[in-house]
């Protein structure tokens, strides 16, 4: 239609986000569009569009659906394969197929079981030749301890933050609790009270009662709330004598909400109930009534029963083994977590987050020691989970499996020469070797006190290789004569480095060589507020890096917010950051960026942790420290005053560093006490500068004063 793109995105913005949106309702609502209709081509533009809209776009594959027929099932409904060369499909649709009689199977794939089972490889192979998951107690203490602490990540439907919150609020002491918790936690039960219903009568907070006796046996195990569709069905059978195909007939109505069919089962169900138990019309109908609200969120039992039987063998696992859990988990996210994306929850990095918080002992990659999968190896008398070569980000599982047959034919490799020679040199390419090397899987052939100059040695191999030269990188060539000797890499690119093809931090944090920046710009740290070391409503301010950044948008308003975490050196602290501050400050937030929030204390509504911000505002590391700075102190050792050559260098770099900040010199001289002089520099806080002074008068040396 010739209609220029930047004019069609600017319209586009002009429709609501709301999932419920249509043109026609933003075309009466939103008065920009109307303006936009004065013109006729964009008229037409509309005209067409709103034929289009809601017309389906194409045909689509149910992702586990699989029809069963007696026959041939081309003699009861049409193929076709025109979606997909791989998958022949029905030309009906789900609905269409149950209405002619065909019989649907959703066939559902748990990656849980996989990790399920290669737990128990793990335990097999440590001695435990016979163990068999199904046949654990069901009653096993440990692990019910570890549900009533809501220690659940990694436990299969329990380790999402409102599903913790519920867990340790819950405290389960029997497996039909956690068949319930299932059932429960959806949004029909939570917004119909339903679920804090229950919670309260396994307490005994509230007194379960019953309608009618016969109710009892049949909701007993639930604390008499209706959590399942097979209760409905025990109630329609029990109360008011339906047979089972009835009683299975009132489940369909009421799950696909056929009103006329529910309004005559009703009729049914209060004449029968009178007529056969002699219940009065009025309990009966209010009974019926429950169950027809009941039908609006309705679950089967026999799905949560077996999805509780997956969540509580991973708790026992977890509970009782945890090392060998902890390995099959890590295993299972390998190349399903996209490393150091910054779009979601990278599960890898949660998942050892956790197993260190467990006291599990994560030993990085090496070549030598590690295999396609998390392995579980003895460090000093300890289990301990040695890092998969295949989690390393660019390296393939081909090249891995290669390499660890190649070690096991003919022993460890001995430097990373023979690492080169020996392994399969055709996918041994430089992303592969580069990757091994900045995630650690080199530094056992350059042993050293630092890790940056086992990593620096290892990194200038992989150069030397890449560039086609055989060279012995331990001999003098990196710290040697040669003009271009390599500089030891500093901590920072080191865990740079790590994060980068690893996911996480491996060797340290990178907030270590910032601790003195962020006590002169911060006055709470995580572990306080989390603590409730504040009073709700106080106003503080917290300093570290961004973890878990997400964009969320409002479903009232349409508005963009951010829900983020701060990690400081105590620990990290949930910040949400809404629509309003989002525009002023969203542009300083993103994954891995050092900030400075200020942001009120208030009780957590869901998740984990008890306190959370409510951030006022928000800023870089550096711009912070500019924005509250009082005054740059530069501390001058003794003797510095008749180095002209030292003070022409220091005055040259803060010469160099143009803003707001006003310099002062620390000066102590001896027998004289300490004099503060104020010079005439002011400066651009950065972390360059405050590494140049610290080259030219060593650590320490600098102090900035905050006026906050």
């Amino acid at each position: 239609m010739n209609i220029p793109l930047s004019e069609i995105n600017a319209i586009a913005k002009l429709v609501p986000s709301d999932p419920k949106a249509t043109l026609y309702k933003a075309l009466n609502e939103v008065n920009e569009l109307k303006e936009y209709l004065r013109d006729p081509k964009i008229k037409k533009l509309f005209d067409i569009a709103l034929k289009v809209e809601g017309l389906r776009r194409h045909t689509g594959v149910h992702a586990a659906g699989v029809v069963i027929s007696k026959e041939e099932i081309t003699n009861y409904v049409p193929l076709s394969n025109r979606n997909t060369k791989e998958i022949v499909t029905t030309q009906y649709d789900g609905n269409m197929l149950g209405t002619l009689g065909m019989l649907k199977v959703d066939f559902l794939g748990l990656r849980t079981l996989s990790v399920i089972e290669t737990a128990c490889e793990f335990l097999r192979a440590a001695g435990k030749k016979d163990f068999d998951i199904y046949s654990i107690p069901m009653d096993d203490k440990r692990t019910f301890a570890l549900l009533c602490e809501g220690k659940t990540t990694g436990v299969f439907q329990l380790e999402s933050d409102g599903m913790k919150k519920l867990v340790k609020g819950l405290k389960p002491t029997v497996f039909s609790d956690i068949a319930a918790l299932v059932a429960l936690y959806r949004p029909g039960p939570i917004n119909s009270g339903m679920l804090e219903t229950f919670v309260e009568r396994k307490h005994g907070r509230k007194k379960i009662t019953y309608d009618h006796p016969l109710l009892e046996p049949i909701l007993k195990d639930t604390y008499g709330t209706m959590v399942y569709q097979e209760q409905v069905m025990e109630i329609a059978k029990s109360l008011a004598k339906f047979t089972p195909s009835e009683a299975d007939d009132f489940r369909k109505a009421m799950g696909k909400k056929k009103l006329d069919v529910m309004e005559k089962m009703r009729s049914k169900f209060v004449d029968q109930a009178k007529s056969k138990n002699d219940i009065p019309n009025k309990l009966s109908t209010k009974i019926f009534d429950q169950m027809a609200q009941f039908a609006e969120y309705g679950f089967n039992k026999s799905h949560s029963v077996a999805y509780a039987l997956v969540a509580y063998q991973t708790a026992w696992l977890k509970a009782n083994y945890p090392v060998e859990f902890m390995a099959a988990l890590l295993t299972s996210e390998i190349g399903k977590s996209a490393v150091n994306s910054e779009e979601k929850e990278n599960k890898l990095v949660t998942y050892i987050g956790e197993a260190q918080d467990m006291e599990i002992g994560i030993q990085g990659p090496n070549v030598n020691r590690s295999h396609t999968k998390f392995s579980i190896e003895d460090q000093q008398g300890k289990p301990a989970i040695r890092f998969a070569l295949t989690a390393v980000k660019n390296v393939g599982e081909g090249v891995v499996e290669a390499m660890v047959a190649e070690r096991e034919r003919n022993g460890p490799f001995r430097s990373f020469e023979e690492f080169t020679l020996r392994a399969d040199s055709k996918q041994l390419n430089r992303r592969v070797v580069e990757s091994l090397a900045k995630g650690g899987a080199f530094d056992g052939f350059y042993p050293a006190e630092k890790p940056e100059i086992s990593r620096t040695k290892a990194m200038a191999a992989v150069e030397a290789f890449c560039g086609g030269k055989i060279a012995d990188i331990n001999q003098a060539m990196l710290f040697g004569e040669e003009k271009k000797a390599s500089a030891v890499m500093s901590e920072h690119a080191l865990l740079k480095n790590e994060r980068e093809v690893l996911g996480f931090y491996f060797s340290g944090h990178p907030l270590n060589s910032y601790r003195r920046h962020l006590s002169m710009v911060s006055n709470a740290q995580a572990e306080k507020v989390l603590a409730g070391g504040f009073a709700e409503g106080a106003m503080v301010r917290v300093a570290g890096i961004v973890t878990q950044f997400k964009n969320m948008q409002s479903k009232k308003t349409g508005e963009t917010w951010a829900k983020f975490e701060v990690e400081d050196l105590t620990g990290n602290v949930e910040i949400c950051l809404f629509s309003k501050k989002y525009k002023m400050y969203g542009s300083q937030l993103g994954p891995n960026k050092m900030v400075v929030v200020t942001g009120k204390v208030k009780k957590s509504d869901f998740g984990e942790q008890n306190y959370e911000l409510m951030a006022e505002e928000a800023y870089g590391l550096f711009d912070a420290m500019n924005k509250w700075a009082r005054g740059l102190v530069v501390n001058l050792p003794e003797g510095i005053l008749f180095d002209e050559g030292q003070l022409h260098e220091l005055k040259s770099a803060l010469g160099k560093s143009h803003g707001m900040c006003p310099v002062y010199f620390q000066v102590n001289a001896k027998g004289c006490g300490t004099y503060m002089i104020e010079t005439t520099e002011r400066v651009l806080l950065s972390d360059s500068l405050l590494h140049e002074i610290e080259k030219l008068l060593g650590d320490k040396t600098w102090k900035v004063e905050s006026g906050f």
